[in-house]
């Protein structure tokens, strides 16, 4: 059995944790989401399921605030960091976790990803 996972929208935004601010741009909260993606690999994988975690695209165009300005979570950088942490996932558990998508494993270069429940077409941007 295989089990997927697409995430990653609702983990580069800002949170509201304890009355501060925290995003993806801070190694303690990275922390906190690579300890949230092992444990939740650890249930998925509970009956002996392999797990592919889905990278996450770049937002492209990404959408702008009112000042012009591109949104905290719209950053090709916090895609980045999301997809390294997927990557650090999957290297503490060998052979049962698969990462795929655009960010598996390098920088994106000029690819995006449609995904609806039942394929997934790569195609050049």
């Amino acid at each position: 059995m295989v089990v997927g996972l697409l995430a990653g929208r609702f983990e580069i935004t800002d949170h509201l944790v304890g009355g501060k601010l925290v995003s993806i741009d801070q190694p303690a909260w990275n922390h906190h989401l690579e300890d949230e993606m092992n444990q939740v690999v650890g249930v998925l994988s509970a009956g002996g399921a392999k797990v592919v975690l889905f990278t996450m695209p770049y937002i492209d165009p990404p959408q702008e605030a009112p000042d012009g300005s591109v949104y905290p979570e719209n950053r090709n950088s916090r895609v980045d960091e999301y997809n390294r942490i997927l990557e650090r996932v999957a290297a503490r558990h060998p052979g049962e976790v698969t990462v795929v998508g655009p960010g598996a494993g390098r920088a994106q270069t000029g690819f995006a990803m449609l995904a609806d429940l039942l394929t997934i077409v790569r195609r050049r941007s």
